[in-house]
């Protein structure tokens, strides 16, 4: 018996502990390896796409018994993760058909939306006491849209406010290619490729096919507007996963806020394209004033399309200092205290919570794991903790990452923060209710141990909801949140970039 290991696998083997990981694309799926198993799929990962395994490799390395290596190896097929034929455009289009039609029955009980499965967080634990998991690489700033709550630096909120998200010194494809080999010397095996839009760089495509060439999974972060000529390009790298933003299932609300006409229907068009391949699809949309009245229709669209979808109500101020988001688009009371009854929102409040939705936490707990095993990589080669957790660590163009990250004395003070170490987080009564995000302390008060105010107010909505709801008061008063929602008035003013300075 012959077999292939296909085109639309990658993965990592790390020999030091004994285990790998194993990615099916087509089916979006992975898989989670330890001692012997390991090391079959290390000698299967060691083979190049479509290349024929060399099975007297494996019996001659591996202290197993032949017939259990080949019924492992054709648990393997049955996963996906083999082939028994040479992979062909038509076997490729037929497994794709295939998995589509099995996966539609299951798309309702299935939740594609989480970035880090339980394959990945077996391996991440496995390694991370010394390997690098993963890493978000920023391309650049610029995008095809205009969204009036990006919180990219150098982002206008109206047409007459100058464009500056383009850096003048963004990484070339040179410095791209060595920072990828330098991911992967540290043991990364997925990396996130975002922005500003990711495809408004035209080097995107350079870059993707050499984190193909690598076996490097990648996931995209993008809006869907540039890329809608191009899915099926994509497509023949096997992304893991593609998340696009979309803010209302009516056209007017979503451009609106991308201040992009047509915008709508080229992101529209992008997710359908993307889900006749069958590739994990997730539609992420902010909440905010502007979409109040619409936003739910993005789950009709993520149902049409059998994608997730992710809703969020905390906004992010610009990076650079701008509070036009927190001033004119947050949610006020009123309206957020309705949206935190929509079941539709991770941040629900309702009996049907365990604890209404608060968190118990100690004053050991970490608020995440950022910069313990993933990094980001901005457009200028910044090394910084998260997207969302601006603190630079030091620069690519100056250093090799491994120089940055060893001994780095901002990391390690980072490392060993707890929630202990906080100034007001976790200390009080509503701080169980909040989603204590360190990143977004630090963009707002230049240190992370200190809380952002945005954050406060939603853990305090949020506590001051549950203390209703025990009462026995609930804002909706029987009726649906899509009821409630349109009585309110969402206007907003002309919005205008608002500093410290004015």
């Amino acid at each position: 018996m012959n077999y292939y290991r296909p085109e639309w696998t990658c993965g990592r083997y790390n020999p030091k502990h004994h285990v790998a990981l194993m990615y099916n694309l087509i089916e979006g799926v992975s898989f989670f390896f330890e001692a012997e198993s390991a090391l079959i799929v290390g000698i299967i990962l060691s083979h190049s796409r479509n290349d024929k395994i060399d099975i007297e490799k494996i019996l001659s390395q591996c202290n197993i018994e032949s017939s259990i290596i080949f019924e492992f190896l054709e648990e393997l097929y049955c996963a996906g993760l083999l082939s028994k034929q040479l992979p062909t455009p038509q076997i490729i289009e037929n497994y794709r058909i295939a998995f589509m039609i099995n996966s539609v029955n299951d798309s309702a009980e299935s939740d594609k939306s989480e970035h880090v499965s339980e394959a990945e967080d077996d391996y991440n634990n496995a390694i991370k006491e010394d390997s690098l998991c993963s890493a978000v690489i920023e391309l650049t700033y610029k995008c095809s849209a205009q969204c009036i709550h990006c919180y990219n630096p150098g982002a206008t909120r109206n047409s007459t406010e100058v464009d500056r998200r383009k850096l003048s010194d963004e990484l070339n494809l040179k410095e791209y290619k060595k920072i990828i080999d330098e991911l992967y010397n540290l043991g990364c095996y997925k990396v996130t490729l975002t922005g500003g839009d990711p495809f408004s760089k035209p080097i995107i495509w350079n870059i993707i096919q050499y984190l193909y060439d690598k076996d490097i999974a990648f996931d995209v972060y993008t809006n869907g507007i540039h890329i809608e000529k191009e899915v099926q390009r994509l497509i023949k790298y096997y992304p893991k996963s593609i998340s696009i933003s979309l803010y209302s299932g009516i056209a007017k609300d979503h451009e609106f806020i991308t201040r992009v006409k047509g915008s709508f229907d080229k992101t529209l068009s992008t997710i359908e394209q993307i889900s006749s391949f069958g590739i994990p699809l997730i539609l992420k949309c902010c909440i905010m004033r502007p979409n109040i009245k619409s936003y739910y229709l993005v789950e009709n669209i993520a149902h049409k399309y059998s994608a997730a979808v992710q809703f969020e109500v905390s906004l992010q101020d610009s990076l650079d200092g701008d509070h036009c988001v927190s001033t004119f688009l947050q949610l006020p009371q009123e309206m957020l205290e309705i949206v935190l009854r929509d079941k539709r929102v991770p941040l629900y409040v309702g009996i049907e919570k365990e604890n209404y939705g608060a968190i118990k936490r100690t004053a050991t707990d970490k608020t995440c794991h950022a910069g313990e095993t993933t990094l980001c990589i901005t457009p200028n080669g910044n090394i910084q903790l998260c997207v969302a957790f601006p603190m630079i660590l030091g620069n690519v163009k100056e250093q090799t990452i491994k120089e940055i990250l060893t001994d780095n004395v901002l990391l390690k003070e980072w490392i060993q923060t707890s929630l202990n170490d906080f100034e007001d987080c976790s200390r009080k009564e509503y701080c169980e209710y909040c989603v204590i995000c360190a990143g977004c302390n630090f963009v707002a008060n230049k240190t992370y141990l200190k809380a952002c105010s945005n954050n406060c107010f939603i853990a305090q909505c949020r506590y001051k909801l549950a203390e209703k709801l025990k009462k026995g008061y609930d804002p909706l008063r029987g009726r649906d949140v899509i009821d409630c929602l349109s009585e309110f008035d969402n206007s907003i003013p002309i919005l205008k970039r608002i500093t410290h300075n004015g």
